[in-house]
């Protein structure tokens, strides 16, 4: 991608998707844009899957927002789609930072998180620490209670509901019977069934997708809870 300047005010803005295939033959290169034609029709039909469309349906649009789109192509050394856009350079100025995407002052504290997918691990991670927290991980409920005979000095559990061998209900017990209650465990889950009947074990529940302001909301409300039941 890149921006070709005109004038102080205009420009434009250029895009090459380029491949190292079987090339287009000069002849096709302008009839591909057809509907439902592809460069070789009885070749093509059998060793790629397709209508033909794509590429009629990319130009138009392109046509409609006022851009181009063409091809430049070599037989056999591959193909670079271009598209091609007007734009003013007043678009192109640095916008104003948003706002946090939570509620609320920032947070701190440690969270002892556990989930068994990796990518969960992280993605929550992120949200977290954007929150100001730091993070343990810990991939299954038995390492997350091998991680609090260690260490004692977390402030929130946050963990996976359903995982492999003890779930997130069952972590949640062996918790509360570990710190004596005074940790708060907040469960997160997709199922959406069974979330209403959390409440009773978990001191909140995190519906998927999260957000960074439903994680920070949510940790908020299990330390005000936690500190409300040992004051009662």
């Amino acid at each position: 991608m890149e921006f070709l300047r005109i004038d102080e005010e205009h420009g434009t803005l250029r895009v090459r998707v380029a491949d190292t295939g079987v090339g287009i033959r000069p002849e096709a290169q302008e009839r591909i844009f057809l509907p439902f034609v592809q460069q070789d029709a009885a070749r093509d039909s059998r060793l790629f899957n397709g209508t033909g469309l794509g590429l009629a349906i990319s130009r138009r649009l392109a046509i409609g927002m006022g851009g181009t789109l063409r091809v430049e192509s070599v037989p056999g050394a591959g193909s670079c789609f271009i598209l091609e856009f007007p734009t003013a350079c007043t678009d192109l100025k640095p916008q104003k930072a948003e706002e946090p995407d939570w509620e609320g002052e920032a947070l701190s504290g440690r969270i002892l998180l556990v989930d068994d997918v990796p990518m969960n691990q992280r993605v929550l991670q992120t949200m977290a620490e954007k929150l100001g927290c730091s993070c343990c991980i810990a991939g299954s409920g038995a390492e997350a209670l091998r991680i609090l005979d260690r260490e004692k000095n977390f402030d929130l559990v946050l963990t996976d509901l359903w995982m492999p061998e003890m779930n997130g209900t069952e972590l949640a017990g062996k918790v509360a019977e570990k710190t004596g209650g005074a940790t708060p465990v907040i469960a997160v889950t997709a199922d959406t069934q069974i979330a209403t009947g959390l409440s009773v074990v978990f001191d909140g529940v995190l519906l998927k997708p999260i957000t960074p302001r439903m994680l920070g909301n949510a940790i908020r409300k299990a330390k005000r809870k936690r500190k409300t039941d040992e004051t009662n």
